[in-house]
Parts: C-alpha cells; structure tokens; sequence
C-alpha cells in the first residue's frame, strides 16, 4: 500500500472568519516507500518465525516488561 504524499497546510482568514488564503507545504516520500517495504518484509518474516516455534518462550523489550509470547497452545 502506497502512502500520499504529506500535505500540511493551513487556511488563512480575514477578520470575519472568511477563508482568504491557503498555505502549505508537499513532501515527497518516493524515497522513503522502499525502506518502508523492506522494513515491513522483516516485520513479517520475524512474526513468521517467532509464530512457528513450538517451545515455550517470551521476549522483553528494553525496559524488561514481556513484549511477546506465544498466542496458541504449546506442543509437547
């Protein structure tokens, strides 16, 4: 899925509320689309793996708190 490109902009008014002006900006994130996809091929190909092992574990993140652990049920 492509993103847009950003746009924020921001009207301008006059004394009585009315819309007199826009201003923005755009940036361009044709750059960025690449390393989008890369970085969310090894999301999924490390959900693949931690989701395929059958023995018990769990993983902390850098404050020690269970960031994940299996879902289903353990095999023997």
């Amino acid at each position: 899925m492509s993103r847009p490109p950003r746009k924020p902009s921001a009207p301008g008014a006059d004394e009585g509320g009315q819309p007199q002006s826009m201003a923005g900006m755009v940036q361009d994130v044709t750059e960025r689309r690449p390393a989008d996809a890369t970085l969310r091929e090894a999301h999924n190909r490390i959900t693949a793996i931690l989701a395929s092992i059958a023995d018990a574990f769990y993983s902390l993140d850098d404050q020690w708190r269970r960031s994940r652990a299996p879902s289903g049920p353990m095999r023997p």
